[in-house]
């Protein structure tokens, strides 16, 4: 187990708190963040000829290049955006690989590490959908697979580890990015993400959407104060603690991730950050995946700011009851505090560098009766699906085959600005649901 984590287990779902230990910085000397590992390829990251064979580190006559780079997650925070801005800025040097049957969507994300159903098409396949290795001299060449999905299946981590293997030649070789929004405005964006689907959800409101699902997570806290309510498959009562609201429980996550991946091979982006500062987060993405510091700044330089006056502005949503409101942020309070200190104590790299070491998950106060997060950043991932409890993901109409290319105008981003103004009212008090 390579973990060494802030919480060591205790009992069934128990924590006992480690002493804390300060913050290391992982920028570099440009202030970019990147972990202490993020080295320049010398080769290629390649197949063996035989498809039963692990991973070789230098490239072979028939051998696959198999993707090092891996976006984790997460749903409803930039990932397609950044994804675009990756894949047009290095364009030479990174790869997506091949489209799968599953339409457009999956020059993106392949689904293949979390997916039970892809995962059973087997090596072979998944090892079709990447180009050849290309030869000596012609260049190292890096392969990105962006599934934002991944971060909640439960056997991810692990099919990645049985797939590439131990060792120097196999999951040391790869490297993680973790896209981070702050809990709350992540699930209400998430739940009009659904809403656009149209059809059924047209009669579907958000109070009788999120009120069961924040019931069963308050039976589940009732049973065990601790538990972690992710992954759906605990055994009774903790099976399905957190249907849809497992997406922004990214402690729990994040520790089944380090029993499989060293800290260093992680870097967590934050979404504000990246929003603000995009280029800084796409040079240390490439940085963190290996590609020259020449690429990584040619690409930086590329970048499209995600501020211009040209990115729509989000249509009237609202504001999230503010009793569910209060609910859900008193959820994700306590997951919340245990990331900042599993990072703090692992010395995780975020980036953008300038949001190392703060509390850039916090959740955004109400202003005039509204939750800021739902006039501010509705989402940038334009590509982003319905994620069932599981991790399934299921796409909308239009998603993949004919219609899809509509979901890669990843410039349909919403404005980070207020809302129209309201009227104040006083909000009343109400006691937190999740204190036991």
């Amino acid at each position: 187990m390579i973990i060494d984590s802030a919480a060591v287990p205790m009992g069934l779902f128990g924590f006992r708190r480690r002493a804390e230990v300060p913050a290391r910085s992982n920028c570099d000397a440009d202030g970019n963040a990147t972990a202490a590992v993020a080295r320049v390829r010398r080769h290629s990251f390649c197949s063996s000829p035989s498809s039963s064979a692990r991973p070789a580190r230098r490239p072979t006559a028939h051998g696959r290049l198999l993707p090092s780079l891996f976006i984790i997650g997460s749903i409803k925070t930039g990932s397609s955006s950044l994804w675009s801005q990756l894949v047009d800025g290095a364009k030479s040097h990174l790869t997506h690989g091949a489209l799968t049957d599953k339409g457009d969507i999956s020059a993106k994300e392949k689904d293949f590490f979390g997916d039970p159903s892809m995962w059973r098409r087997g090596r072979g396949w998944y090892e079709r959908i990447w180009p050849q290795c290309p030869a000596e001299g012609q260049g190292v060449l890096v392969g990105i697979d962006a599934t934002p999905a991944y971060h909640v299946w439960h056997d991810a981590p692990k099919n990645m580890a049985t797939f590439f293997g131990a060792g120097h030649s196999g999951t040391a070789q790869l490297r993680l990015v973790w896209m981070l929004r702050e809990p709350v405005s992540k699930f209400w964006s998430y739940f009009w993400e659904l809403k656009s689907y149209g059809g059924e959800w047209d009669k579907v409101d958000f109070a009788g959407w999120a009120a069961p699902k924040l019931a069963r997570a308050r039976e589940c806290l009732r049973a065990d104060p601790s538990s972690p309510l992710w992954p759906p498959s605990l055994p009774p009562p903790y099976q399905s603690c957190a249907p849809h609201l497992d997406h922004g429980l990214y402690h729990p996550q994040l520790v089944r991730w380090l029993q499989f991946f060293r800290a260093r091979q992680l870097l967590l982006v934050s979404f504000k950050g990246y929003a603000r500062a995009p280029s800084e987060v796409v040079r240390g993405v490439l940085l963190h995946g290996g590609l020259p510091r020449s690429v990584a700044a040619d690409a930086a330089a590329r970048t499209v700011q995600l501020g211009a006056s040209k990115l729509r502005r989000p249509r009237s949503r609202g504001a999230m009851p503010h009793g569910l409101w209060e609910e859900t942020r008193a959820l994700y309070a306590p997951f919340v505090e245990r990331l900042y200190a599993l990072i703090r104590e692992q010395a995780i790299a975020v980036s953008p560098c300038n949001e190392q070491g703060t509390r850039f998950l916090e959740t955004p106060p109400r202003r005039n009766g509204t939750s800021a997060s739902s006039n501010a950043t509705a989402s940038t991932d334009a590509g982003a699906g319905e994620s069932g409890g599981d991790g399934s993901t299921r796409r909308a109409k239009g998603a993949g085959g004919k219609g899809g290319g509509r979901r890669w105008r990843w410039l349909r981003h919403h404005g980070h600005g207020p809302g129209p103004r309201r009227a104040a009212r006083k909000e009343p008090e109400v006691p937190n649901p999740f204190t036991v």
